[in-house]
C-alpha cells in the first residue's frame, strides 16, 4: 500500500503545481540542472566589493543570476521553504571553504543581503 502523500501527489499537483524553484520546470521542487548551477565552484566563494564599504569582508558564492537568483527570491519573497535545504547546502560549502582557507574565523556572522533596493533602504 502506498503512503497517503504518494497517492495524493497527482491531485495536489493539479491544485498547487509543483515547479522547480530555479527554472520553473514542472513536477519537481529542485531539478538537477539547477542543483548543478547552484553548486559552489572550486574558486568560490569570492571576495566582493559592495558600493558602500561595510568595513568587513564580503563574500559571494557566485553571481546573483539564473537559478541561484530565482531560488533566493522564491525562498525569501514567495515562501518557498522547500528551497532552504539546497541553498543551505551551498552556503555550508562556502562557509567551510572560507574557514579552511583561513579567510574567516569563528564566531562568524552571516548577514543576508536584501533582494530589493527598497528592503536595503528600510
Amino acid at each position: 500500500m502506498s503512503p497517503p502523500t504518494a497517492t495524493l501527489a497527482p491531485v495536489l499537483d493539479l491544485i498547487l503545481p509543483l515547479e522547480c524553484g530555479g527554472c520553473g520546470a514542472p513536477s519537481t521542487r529542485w531539478c538537477d540542472a539547477c542543483a548543478t548551477e547552484l553548486s559552489v565552484g572550486i574558486d568560490e566563494p569570492r571576495v566582493v566589493n559592495p558600493r558602500v564599504d561595510p568595513q568587513v569582508p564580503v563574500f559571494a558564492l557566485g553571481r546573483y543570476v539564473g537559478a541561484r537568483r530565482q531560488a533566493i527570491l522564491a525562498m525569501k519573497e514567495h515562501g518557498r521553504g522547500d528551497l532552504v535545504a539546497p541553498l543551505a547546502r551551498a552556503l555550508a560549502v562556502g562557509v567551510h571553504r572560507l574557514l579552511a582557507w583561513g579567510m574567516v574565523e569563528t564566531p562568524l556572522t552571516i548577514v543576508p543581503a536584501p533582494t530589493r533596493r527598497s528592503a536595503a533602504r528600510g
